[in-house]
């Protein structure tokens, strides 16, 4: 509590910890002068609202939509979306092709503002704020876009012959399950491999890396084929360190094309000249 005598105004401050701030409240100060029988009092209405955002784990080059959900509020927010805690205010003008939408719901006093990042502009993982100005200050909620890449090694060889397909999967945070597919669809797992044997890779925490496989016995190498390999981040595997486990990770599962291209040999021809 603070009095200054310049001007004869007392000033005394509540401090709400964030514990306690929970839900919106109504407080009163009041004051008490000599020779009074009532204070003067004075309502203080303190409005709670609430952010929520989901992190999301893609393949480089998919376009992803994040989002930040804010409930609880008695009016329209003015949120604003940075690439980095204290970056930048993105708008579409200063930031190429990044879109932006905004729904109100005054009656469900909730507001879903979303920021989508196209494919090509999604190349690595990032870290992006939703802010909004509250009582001179910005408070901003973390929405987390890991990105991972996937490299297919393609095969030409001889038809008849055993032949590996694989696809180097880096920038991964996390293990991966592996699902191998023909153009049908197929699906080829480690426990449901059919004909061919299938190897999940070893999820590399130095390298961040995993390499999937598809062996193809040589009686079913008979010609060019294309095989689907898709992979899906396992934040709450056993074999992820603990503190990447989270419940509000949304996964997006990353595909890629591995092409089989039969080598074919069209013969040659010899001619001899006689003079």
């Amino acid at each position: 509590m603070a009095y200054t005598l310049s001007d004869r105004s007392l000033t005394t401050t509540l401090m709400i910890k964030g514990a306690g701030n929970t839900e919106d409240a109504v407080y009163t100060c009041g004051v008490m002068l000599p020779g009074m029988e009532l204070p003067w009092t004075l309502e203080l209405d303190v409005d709670v609202f609430s952010a929520v955002s989901v992190n999301k784990e893609v393949r480089s080059g998919t376009q992803v939509k994040l989002t930040c959900t804010f409930t609880g509020m008695k009016s329209q927010l003015d949120v604003y979306w940075s690439q980095g805690r204290g970056g930048e205010k993105m708008t579409e003008e200063s930031s190429g092709e990044f879109t932006f939408t905004m729904n109100y719901d005054a009656y469900q006093k909730r507001q879903v503002t979303t920021l989508s990042v196209p494919a090509k502009l999604n190349q690595f993982s990032t870290d992006y704020f939703c802010s909004v100005f509250d009582h001179d200050t910005y408070r901003d909620t973390r929405a987390f876009l890991g990105v991972f890449h996937m490299a297919p090694d393609h095969q030409t060889i001889q038809a008849g012959v055993a032949v590996t397909l694989s696809v180097q999967v880096s920038s991964l945070r996390y293990p991966v399950a592996v699902t191998w597919r023909n153009t049908d669809g197929f699906p080829y797992t480690q426990d449901n491999s059919g004909p061919y044997e299938i190897e999940d890779g070893t999820w590399d925490e130095g390298s961040n890396t995993q390499k999937p496989k598809l062996i193809i016995p040589p009686n079913l190498n008979t010609g060019s084929k294309t095989f689907i390999c898709e992979v899906t981040p396992l934040p709450c595997d056993a074999r992820a360190p603990a503190q990447y486990c989270t419940d509000d990770m949304d996964i997006i599962p990353g595909t890629v094309e591995v092409d089989l291209i039969e080598l074919t040999n069209s013969g040659s021809q010899c001619s001899i000249d006689v003079f």
